[in-house]
């Protein structure tokens, strides 16, 4: 299946309410590429760690916008199109907070 139909389908079932927006985002960073060598430089892993939101919001949003050209090549890449800065900056905290999840195991 190419990844264009992948991701409709995935997104729809994220938009159904099948798979949570945790679980779409950590797909979806899977499909593109972005792992935790990707964490843009202005985001550290101490930054991370003293965050005390859960959604990270704590941290300024600028500091994920800052990561979207970075994000959106690697989905444009992987063949997905019509990508939006929210979903850089989704991909961005999701990745975060699964850095987090490891950190804290």
């Amino acid at each position: 299946m190419e990844i264009r139909e992948e991701y409709k389908l995935e997104r729809e079932r994220y938009l159904s309410k099948v798979m949570t927006h945790h679980e779409f985002y950590t797909w979806l960073n899977e499909k593109i590429g972005l792992n935790k060598f990707h964490l843009p430089f202005n985001i550290t892993k101490q930054m991370l760690i003293n965050s005390t939101d859960p959604h990270f919001r704590d941290i300024p949003l600028s500091i994920c916008d800052a990561g979207d050209s970075l994000v959106r090549g690697k989905a444009t890449r992987a063949g997905i199109w019509g990508w939006a800065i929210s979903d850089s900056v989704c991909c961005l905290k999701t990745l975060a907070r699964n850095i987090i999840n490891e950190v804290n195991k």
